[in-house]
């Protein structure tokens, strides 16, 4: 399998993945919940880790917007409508960045351009054109009649859009006003995705007082990541827009509707 990443083509070894319903999500959730309620005590907490943007928020509109608001000064003319026409193909969905790439063959350039997306991407100017994936709300009133702690993790910067996010939550998804939950904002805003993941999964996996039964998360190098740390936890890649082309060799979810 190949993929390309920043302009250049990697090769992959081809590995056998296994697409997952809602509904035997669910299952081996409820299996992984019942299995670990076994060894530990009630204050303990049985974890559901989600992420937010591309896995719960459908951040395509905001994503969209952004390449409007910049296209000009990053493209040439002749190749905007082209790009255009493939970022609004609803049958093969792209993420911006996989569309710039092979584009711009200068590497500095096209950080350059990674930066100025990123700013703008962890804008709260842009969170009013997100919305959530269909099913997302019945999901989590499910989880929260099956006493899942709900841990919202996310690479969103905590200063800027905190109070922004909790806000579209609450009103997106009714459940939440009702629950305890946990939303994990990265403190730093020139940290990388993976990083601050990997820096919570570290102190997770070191506490044993807290139990992740489940992960789901639409990037395959945090699931990745997710695996080595926590498992025996159910790690599920939810395949969206946002998602990358690097590879997880696990279950894949791509809708929360039945």
């Amino acid at each position: 399998m190949e993929y390309m990443e920043n302009g250049i083509y990697h090769r992959q070894k081809t590995f056998k993945t296994t697409k997952i319903s809602l509904q035997s999500l669910q299952t081996q959730l409820l299996s992984n919940y019942l299995q670990i309620k076994k060894t530990i005590s009630s204050c303990e907490k049985s974890l559901l880790i989600l992420d937010l943007d591309g896995t719960l928020i459908d951040n395509h509109h905001r994503q969209y917007k952004i390449y409007q608001n910049h296209i000009e000064t990053i493209i040439p003319s002749l190749k905007r409508e082209n790009i255009r026409k493939k970022w609004l193909n609803p049958l093969r969905p792209y993420s911006i960045l996989s569309l710039l790439s092979p584009l711009i063959s200068n590497k500095e350039k096209f950080k350059e351009i990674q930066q100025i997306f990123l700013r703008e991407f962890l804008s709260p100017k842009y969170l009013v054109y997100d919305k959530i994936y269909p099913g997302v709300d019945d999901f989590i009133r499910w989880a929260d009649f099956h006493s899942f702690h709900l841990q919202f993790l996310t690479g969103r910067y905590k200063d800027t859009m905190e109070k922004m996010t909790k806000d579209f939550l609450l009103t997106h998804i009714p459940q939440l006003t009702q629950i305890s939950f946990d939303l994990i904002l990265k403190k730093h805003f020139a940290q990388t995705d993976l990083i601050f993941k990997q820096f919570f999964f570290q102190e997770l996996a070191s506490n044993s007082r807290d139990h992740v039964v489940g992960l789901i998360d639409n990037e395959a190098d945090i699931c990745n990541l997710a695996k080595n740390y926590f498992p025996s936890s159910l790690i599920i890649q939810f395949v969206s827009q946002q998602s990358n082309q690097n590879f997880f060799p696990g279950l894949k979810l791509s809708s929360w509707k039945f």
